[in-house]
């Protein structure tokens, strides 16, 4: 199991639990974290993890149970190791003596991801996450969403980065006219990874459930198979997952 964030950490601080923003290891190598990492900060001696030292770990996934990643353990602790401080508070010196915000609310979202730790399915996801960041959508009919809800349960809004990227569900939200779409991705070259089946919330949406036509770079795509739709008639939402990967510049369309 793993966790990744739904966003870079530029954009969203991951709550790293020794090192606010975990900025001694910016920009290190494994070789150079060998040496800081030495005893993980007051961890103890042999622990040995390198970027980032188990200190640095945003989230405590079986957090100080293993000393180095040659070791095995049956802990199922599942926790957040985050240093925000005091909720409400706008400055608060934390446990660690860091200076944060909890005013007026703190929010972020995670990956939760359960797959064969041989498929390196945690470090994918926050791939994806970097590749969304990179990711420009813009629309020829209808129009991208630049903000959102800033957070679950909340009513304040955020600004999107990039315009139509919700970081919360990790979707793209987007807004329909007579039930009708078009939309353009670029993926550019210097993402990590192509984005995986994009999930696409089309908003003033009002019907019919599968559309008349989903087209991708001007081919029809089969429902059930090319994507999978979801309408949300009480809030004329429809939810399309694009079974697809995508890298440079791509035409969608929905059309009905």
């Amino acid at each position: 199991m793993g966790l990744a964030g739904t966003q870079v950490i530029g954009r969203q601080n991951a709550g790293g639990y020794n090192n606010y923003l975990a900025p001694i290891w910016r920009g290190q190598t494994s070789a150079t974290m060998g040496q800081i990492c030495s005893n993980d900060q007051g961890a103890g001696p042999g622990y040995d993890h390198k970027l980032p030292c188990t200190s640095d770990w945003a989230y405590q996934l079986i957090q100080y149970s293993v000393a180095s990643a040659g070791e095995t353990t049956n802990n199922k602790r599942l926790a957040w190791g985050a240093d925000w401080g005091s909720l409400g508070n706008s400055s608060f010196t934390s446990s660690n003596g860091y200076q944060v915000s909890g005013y007026p609310k703190v929010s972020y979202s995670v990956f939760v991801v359960l797959d064969p730790h041989s498929q390196n399915p945690t470090a994918g996801m926050a791939a994806q996450a970097r590749s969304a960041s990179l990711t420009r959508l813009t629309a020829s009919i209808g129009s991208v969403r630049v903000r959102g809800s800033a957070g679950v349960g909340r009513t304040d809004l955020a600004v999107y980065h990039p315009a139509g990227y919700n970081p919360i569900f990790g979707t793209w939200e987007v807004n329909a006219v007579h039930n009708n779409l078009g939309l353009t991705f670029l993926v550019p070259a210097t993402a990590p990874a192509p984005l995986v089946k994009p999930i696409i919330v089309v908003h003033g949406y009002f019907g019919p459930a599968i559309p008349k036509q989903v087209l991708l770079d001007g081919k029809l795509l089969a429902a059930g198979s090319g994507y999978f739709a979801s309408l949300d008639p009480t809030t004329a939402t429809l939810w399309i997952t694009l079974n697809r990967s995508l890298l440079g510049s791509h035409s969608f369309r929905v059309v009905n």
